[in-house]
């Protein structure tokens, strides 16, 4: 029996996907078969007490890891586990989670695939990029919305041709209402972009290294 620590499962092409964050909403926690209905913004104080709260937030962050750096060094560790056929267990810290690939695919479509964990990271990241950085620097937006889209070709993923597993090409969108200027708007989004996590593991060349493990029985 062959143990693996790492998991590593190919993306395929999948229908263009659109995450959108709105200020002053609530997320779902964690992932599930029936979504939330999703709260709209009625009340600008709403808006307001979470401005206040991110840019508090913000602040904070900034003075502790200016006096302390080391405290931003950090390791993060997410072990994925096959369980049944192709599904997938995903554990990270308290979050538990599920990916497995469609039917058509092989698998039992009892969660994401890990193309659309991949997506949801780059339009999540800048969205929640961009309303940190638009409450650090005092900008208001009242909606925001990232719309991902990643080409890629099936073959890849078989072997049936010389072409990449994954995408070949990936956009995003972004959509911001916002009674700011447009010239502050571009200033937070231009910022926000460039200190955004997954912006920056994609835009940049990564060090990606394998270690395996064989698990042996008798």
């Amino acid at each position: 029996m062959t143990a693996w620590p790492i998991l590593a499962v190919p993306l395929r092409a999948l229908p263009t996907k659109r995450l959108s964050l709105k200020i002053g909403s609530r997320a779902p926690d964690g992932f599930s078969s029936g979504a939330r209905p999703r709260r709209r913004v009625t009340d600008e104080r709403d808006t307001m007490t979470d401005t206040v709260h991110i840019k508090n937030a913000f602040e904070r962050n900034v003075q502790v890891l200016t006096l302390r750096p080391a405290d931003g060094q950090k390791t993060y560790v997410t072990t994925a586990r096959v369980r049944d056929g192709l599904t997938c267990e995903i554990e990270d810290g308290p979050w538990k989670l599920t990916a497995d690939l469609t039917k058509k695919s092989g698998g039992s479509a009892v969660g994401p695939t890990p193309g659309t964990f991949g997506r949801a990271a780059l339009g999540s990241c800048p969205a929640m990029s961009y309303v940190l950085w638009a409450a650090a620097l005092g900008v208001p937006l009242t909606e925001v919305e990232v719309e991902v889209q990643a080409d890629a070709d099936a073959r890849g993923m078989y072997g049936i041709a010389d072409v990449p597993a994954g995408y070949t090409e990936v956009r995003y969108r972004v959509c911001i209402t916002a009674s700011a200027p447009a010239e502050a708007v571009m200033r937070v989004l231009d910022t926000a972009e460039a200190h955004s996590p997954y912006v920056d593991v994609l835009r940049r060349e990564q060090c990606l290294r394998r270690e395996v493990r064989i698990v042996e029985l008798d």
